[in-house]
């Protein structure tokens, strides 16, 4: 009988930048559902340094699920630097598709929650996703996500056709 391989969901770390940059250019390839423009634009180095000092330093939070040394999920929150904006993460969510239906996406959303809840300077988390990505609307309503707003004509794919996008939020803490 095979042994099972255990999926580890942690922090990413300097070390990632590499097998980071190939899970991105793979799942770009995978799926039409996500934009990965900003992360075709880091070079190795730049992505190691970022996961090491400016990541924590800008408050934002960059969790890969590894199974061994190939990274097949991640979740990204980040923060926009404005103190009047500061309080919202934007999260950035993707998972190899090898892996989609395992559950595994939403333990990185509950990890990311978790982490968001424990942040006081977080009151809100949002992001965005095309309105036909009909798995990930039902995991990010599942995790307490409402849509606040559909955005027409909101993204175009690489075959040039324009897709109606939502915005999705979750309040942290509605006392806030």
């Amino acid at each position: 009988m095979a042994k099972a391989q255990v999926v580890d969901i942690r922090e990413a770390l300097a070390t990632d930048s590499e097998a980071l940059l190939a899970f991105m250019a793979r799942v770009q390839e995978q799926t039409s559902y996500i934009s990965v423009a900003d992360w075709q634009n880091f070079q190795s180095d730049a992505l190691a340094h970022f996961l090491a000092e400016d990541c924590e330093r800008l408050g934002q939070f960059c969790l890969v699920a590894c199974l061994g040394k190939r990274v097949i999920g991640l979740c990204h929150l980040s923060r926009d630097q404005d103190p009047m904006l500061a309080h919202i993460g934007d999260l950035f969510l993707v998972v190899d598709e090898d892996f989609w239906g395992q559950g595994l996406g939403q333990a990185l959303l509950e990890t990311v929650i978790d982490w968001a809840v424990h942040t006081p300077e977080l009151a809100k988390l949002c992001l965005t996703v095309q309105a036909r990505n009909q798995a990930a609307i039902h995991i990010y309503e599942k995790n307490g996500f409402v849509i606040e707003g559909k955005h027409p004509l909101g993204v175009k794919t690489r075959k040039g056709d324009f897709l109606d996008t939502y915005s999705m939020g979750r309040l942290i803490d509605e006392r806030r």
